[in-house]
């Protein structure tokens, strides 16, 4: 019963970020149920539906039911269920079509904001007889505000709290030298979705980069201390294996990954960034945000 009190389903079309989540969410002690559309995530729901810890739900899912409706699905078959939604440009919806006692936190976001509001709201769980909407505090057995407000306020509010620094903090060279490995990381993340966002407007075939969508996984990952195989690596650059291998080879002969085996028979592959990998991108990123070029976290 312990595997099933710790199993958390997580729904989220964009692969590279779906990868790093799955992989801090593990490391962290969650067994983990990915869905990549809303479609997946309906049939894991009905097949999870009295083993979930929690919901950790995208909104725009691609196929099948958006977020707002899984949740308000998962919240029919289970009242209590901690529900948090991740999501780039939807956030301003969550007080409207959230369901009570649920968090928000926004795209990029950082794993210490996830683990917290995860911690929260299994920790606490909700009443099946409190109904409360989205930012409405939770009182206690002496009125005042429960302990999820000041979750609230710093993970629903929706800034990245680990990216931000004391006064306020403007895109330049001085910002720029100062960015963490985990801010880089996050600036990595906006950078892939800006990528991936294209695919819903035009033909993703003109814009196929993958060397440079594996470049930014690895990045990710790196800076999360998270290894990726080969073949998850080549389902971030949404290419067959095949053709995944031979862009792998290519990067590794200019020294920006090299790959490594973890089985006796060499059948599990790892690919990680280079030093050198890791020192392009990260120069890389700095020059964009010096250059106000890349998106900046808050």
């Amino acid at each position: 019963m312990e595997r099933a009190k710790s199993r958390v389903l997580y729904a989220e079309d964009e692969t590279l970020i779906a990868s790093m989540v799955e992989g801090f969410l593990t490391d962290a002690g969650f067994e983990t149920i990915v869905a990549h559309d809303g479609e997946k995530a309906a049939q894991m729901l009905a097949k999870h539906q009295d083993d979930l810890a929690a919901l950790v739900i995208d909104i725009q899912l691609g196929r099948g039911p958006n977020g707002w409706d899984l949740a308000r699905k998962a919240r029919a078959i289970n009242p209590r269920l901690p529900i948090i939604y991740t999501t780039g440009d939807s956030a301003y919806q969550w007080t409207t079509e959230g369901v009570p006692n649920s968090l928000a936190i926004a795209k990029p976001f950082v794993e210490s904001q996830l683990l917290a509001a995860l911690s929260d709201l299994i920790d606490c769980p909700v009443a099946a007889t409190e109904e409360r909407s989205p930012g409405e505090p939770r009182q206690g057995d002496d009125g005042s505000p429960a302990h999820d407000d000041s979750v609230q306020s710093t993970v629903a509010n929706l800034p990245r709290k680990n990216a931000q620094a004391p006064g306020p903090r403007a895109a330049g060279p001085a910002l720029a030298s100062q960015l963490t490995d985990e801010e880089l990381a996050a600036i990595a993340m906006s950078i892939y979705r800006a990528r991936r966002r294209r695919s819903k407007f035009l033909d993703p075939s003109l814009f196929a980069e993958p060397a440079w969508d594996m470049l930014l996984d690895l990045f990710v990952a790196s800076a999360s201390g998270r290894v990726v195989s080969v073949t998850r690596l080549c389902r971030a650059a949404d290419v067959p294996d095949a053709t995944g291998l031979r862009w792998i080879e290519m990067l590794e002969s200019k020294g920006l990954v090299r790959r490594r085996s973890v089985s006796e028979e060499g059948h599990l592959r790892l690919v990680e960034i280079s030093d050198h990998g890791f020192e392009a991108m990260s120069k890389y990123i700095r020059d964009g945000a010096a250059k106000f070029e890349v998106p900046m976290p808050v």
